[in-house]
């Protein structure tokens, strides 16, 4: 299981019961009324589950070959439509003479 320990600062705003999309919106409306406060908040980030280190390099490797069965097929469809473009600019201009 991997913990991971962070603090950051959070801004508190004190503007009432007023809600602001940004913290300089509330710095600006406090300004006249009270100053924001910050506080240091601690808090874990607990990571449940996840895949182990083989799990992840089988997935990444079959993943790299399902991208290339892609990328194969569009090659090979693109091919077959410029053949039967080839077919018809061939039948147009047999046609027409």
């Amino acid at each position: 299981m991997l913990q991971i320990l962070a603090s950051h600062n959070i801004q508190v705003c004190n503007a009432g019961k007023e809600k602001y999309h940004s913290s300089t919106q509330c710095l600006q409306k406090d300004a006249n009324k009270k100053k924001a406060k910050r506080k240091e908040i601690q808090f874990q980030e607990v990571f449940i589950g996840g895949l182990r280190h083989s799990e992840l390099e089988k997935a990444i490797e079959k993943e790299y070959e399902m991208a290339l069965q892609d990328r194969i097929m569009e090659e090979t469809k693109d091919k077959k439509n410029a053949v039967e473009s080839y077919v018809y600019d061939m039948r147009n201009k047999v046609s027409s003479k």
